[in-house]
């Protein structure tokens, strides 16, 4: 079927994924990891299985120093000499798309009232110090799984992806197929949208 030929979905049935699709409980009234539970010990063996050059490949964008309209508080950098050593500061407002990061699950409130990812109360949890739960020190010990690429440009024969035209989650499952990607529970889903240099 054409892309032209779906329907994205209306306003009201967006809204709606958010009940239809939620994992809240899914893992127990005190999960800290969300759909990250799907990365099992079996989903990790599986993917070192898969692994043909040993070649790591970098998700990261260089330290964003440079004020903009995407990033309107950049890296700060100050480089500190003395006699006999050198140290360094690094100062980073993280949220936006300047500065790759990941969002702990407390990040986003999902409900009105502050409500977090399982019902967890913002006014409770999240603190001056920190958050109190959902907070990304859960993952300490790393997320490793396999991970997969959808190049929505390729897919469409463009160079990048425009606001005025996202990604669809067709577009998703097109891209699997073209890429030959059978898509299993615990994947890392990487999309290219062309819109960065990398």
């Amino acid at each position: 079927m054409s892309l032209a030929n779906r329907t994205p979905p209306t306003a009201d049935e967006f809204r709606a994924y958010r009940e239809r699709f939620s994992n809240w409980g899914r893992w127990g009234e005190d999960d800290q990891f969300g759909a990250l539970n799907l990365i099992t010990p079996e989903a990790r063996a599986a993917a070192a299985a898969t692994v043909r050059e040993g070649r790591s490949v970098s998700l990261s964008y260089p330290l964003a120093m440079e004020a903009g309209p995407e990033n309107p508080e950049p890296v700060q950098h100050e480089m500190r000499l003395d006699d006999d050593h050198c140290s360094d500061f690094i100062g980073i407002a993280y949220h936006g798309r300047s500065n790759t990061h990941l969002d702990a699950l407390c990040h986003v409130y999902t409900r009105a009232g502050g409500e977090l990812f399982g019902g967890h109360s913002s006014a409770e949890h999240i603190t001056p110090e920190g958050a109190t739960t959902l907070s990304v020190d859960h993952w300490r010990e790393g997320i490793v799984t396999r991970g997969v690429l959808y190049d929505i440009p390729r897919l469409r024969g463009v160079d990048y992806v425009t606001r005025e035209d996202p990604v669809h989650g067709w577009e998703l499952a097109d891209a699997a197929e073209a890429a030959g990607i059978e898509p299993r529970a615990g994947d890392a889903v990487v999309i290219r949208s062309g819109a960065g240099p990398f």
